[in-house]
């Protein structure tokens, strides 16, 4: 599990160098420390609560969407980032053939990754 751990924060802070991105709770304007969030397992898993679902924002600077809707509507050139119920998976949603997609897929060509539409849920 720490291996896990040690190994989002590691990811996500090297995206964040990569970019110059902070992360942002879907709706809240204050940027979320890389650390408070990579302490959970799969960046959003509490065992008080078990899974909880989350959205987070990669982008150089807060930007205010009304829902995950908006997110896809108004989105140019930033990350959300979701975790699915179980917490088996981790979603990246980047613009195909965008430099972020390819600094992600470049990354991890050694994983598993399955390329999936955004969908609101």
């Amino acid at each position: 599990m720490k291996k896990v751990m040690a190994w989002s924060q590691e990811f996500l802070s090297e995206l964040l160098d990569a970019f110059e991105y902070k992360i942002f709770n879907l709706n809240a304007s204050v940027p979320v420390k890389v650390s408070d969030i990579a302490s959970k397992r799969f960046l959003f898993y509490s065992l008080e609560k078990g899974i909880t679902l989350q959205s987070y924002v990669l982008a150089k600077e807060f930007t205010q969407y009304e829902g995950l809707a908006a997110w896809e509507l108004q989105n140019e050139s930033n990350i959300l980032v979701q975790n699915d119920e179980d917490g088996g998976a981790l979603y990246f949603y980047v613009n195909e053939n965008s430099k972020e997609y390819e600094w992600i897929t470049s990354k991890l060509k050694d994983f598993s990754l399955d390329e999936i539409p955004f969908t609101v849920k």
